[in-house]
């Protein structure tokens, strides 16, 4: 009676490929733009700067890599990841491309009891490989910044958008996010007003 039972399920699992075909591998890619240290001397517009939310836009916040195709249409890639989660990944970039702008003092996360001037948030609009170029792949990170007042306040100081596409083609995933999103940092930094 097992015996019976175990047949037909050993059968349909070894010609759906189960016991014969080796896993994927899947590749894990992180984003981590080098920035220049923090530019000597200019005086910071504000001495304490909070790193706030840094939100991620569906359905580019998935680990696997977000692959824009040729006829429109959203896909994930299984066998290709971020090595952590998105969100966590432009955090650490907003860090350090704050510290890099000189016009942001001592740059705290969002769990610091320190009173900041300011708190810059983050929306990522989109964090792609874009394949919609038949024989092309494409890096591209677009973000949108805000600089709001600090100490209570809740006004939007400053406001700007950034973006980076780097050729990915080379496949080597982790230099072109990375070069992509110093980037969209950089522009939205340099276009705050």
């Amino acid at each position: 009676m097992v015996i019976e039972r175990f047949i037909p399920l050993f059968l349909a699992a070894t010609l759906a490929g189960c016991f014969t075909s080796t896993a994927p591998v899947v590749q894990s890619w992180n984003i981590a733009p080098q920035f220049p240290g923090r530019p000597s001397g200019i005086e910071s517009t504000f001495a304490v700067t909070r790193i706030g939310t840094v939100s991620v836009l569906s359905p580019y916040d998935a680990q696997p890599l977000t692959v824009l195709r040729a006829n429109g249409s959203v896909a994930l890639d299984p066998s290709n990841r971020f090595a952590a989660a998105p969100a966590m990944l432009m955090r650490e970039n907003l860090r350090a491309a704050l510290l890099s702008d000189g016009r942001f003092g001592n740059v705290v996360g969002q769990a610091s009891r320190a009173q900041a001037d300011a708190t810059v948030e983050v929306d990522v609009v989109e964090l792609a490989l874009d394949c919609s170029t038949v024989r092309s792949r494409y890096a591209v990170v677009k973000i949108d910044m805000r600089v709001i007042g600090g100490k209570g306040a809740h006004t939007i100081l400053m406001s700007s958008s950034g973006e980076g596409t780097i050729n990915a083609a080379a496949g080597n995933y982790t230099a072109a996010f990375s070069a992509a999103a110093e980037k969209a940092f950089s522009q939205a930094l340099k276009n705050l007003q």
